[in-house]
This record gives structure tokens, C-alpha cells and sequence, in this order.
């Protein structure tokens, strides 16, 4: 394999609500990560439901969707609630240094660490 592995920048731009949440404003996106334009609204739906608001400054808004706010700060709580994996745009690095950028796409992160943290914070509130 040529591909290195996940860096964790993306996943940290999707906590606040920058890379698939967002998708709905890029469409024509969909087809470099591996989709179509439909799949990037149905990524932005999914993020409602787990995301704490819509929008927290008025320019982050999606036109395609009649200018509601993009989805943001995403709420543990919900992802475990909702038992939905968080959907993260990523792009893939080369493992060699020097070469750059080598593909795209979505995964998802795994719910074991957000079920861990609600444990975790449901513990420290019962003491």
C-alpha cells in the first residue's frame, strides 16, 4: 500500500463541522471523494442529527438548502444516542515524504470512542 495513514486533521475539522457536514454546499465535490451530488445532501442531513447547531456565524450557510447554518460542533451524546458514525471527508497522503496527495473519500469513525467518553463523563457526574 501506498496510502499512509490517517493524520487526524480531518477528523478534527469535522468536530466543528468543516468537511462532510459541509458537504451539501460543494456537491460536485461528491465525485472526487466517491459519490454523487445527491450523497453530499444526504451527508449534511446526517450531520443534523448530530451536531449541536446550525450555524454559528451567519456566513457558514448553505445556499442549496435555502441558507440554513452548516451543521456544527458535533455532540457526543447524540452520536451515541443516535448510534450514528460521524462521517469524516478525508484526504490520503502518500507514505513517503515529498509526494503529496494521492486520493480522497469518506469514512467514519468508530463509536467506541464515543461511547467511552459518555461513560466516562456519566461517571464523574455520579460522584
Amino acid at each position: 500500500t501506498h496510502a499512509c495513514c490517517d493524520l487526524g486533521d480531518s477528523a478534527i475539522t469535522e468536530t466543528l463541522g468543516l468537511g462532510a457536514p459541509a458537504m451539501a454546499c460543494a456537491p460536485a465535490l461528491m465525485a472526487f471523494v466517491g459519490g454523487v451530488a445527491a450523497d453530499a445532501l444526504s451527508f449534511t442531513a446526517e450531520a443534523t442529527r448530530i451536531y449541536a447547531t446550525r450555524g454559528l456565524w451567519p456566513e457558514l450557510t448553505i445556499p442549496q438548502l435555502d441558507g440554513i447554518g452548516l451543521p456544527m460542533l458535533l455532540d457526543t451524546a447524540l452520536v451515541v444516542a443516535t448510534a450514528t458514525q460521524p462521517a469524516i471527508n478525508t484526504g490520503i497522503a502518500h507514505k513517503d515524504p515529498g509526494i503529496g496527495q494521492i486520493g480522497a473519500g469518506i469514512s467514519r469513525a468508530p463509536l467506541a470512542p464515543f461511547e467511552a467518553a459518555v461513560r466516562d463523563l456519566a461517571s464523574k457526574l455520579h460522584h
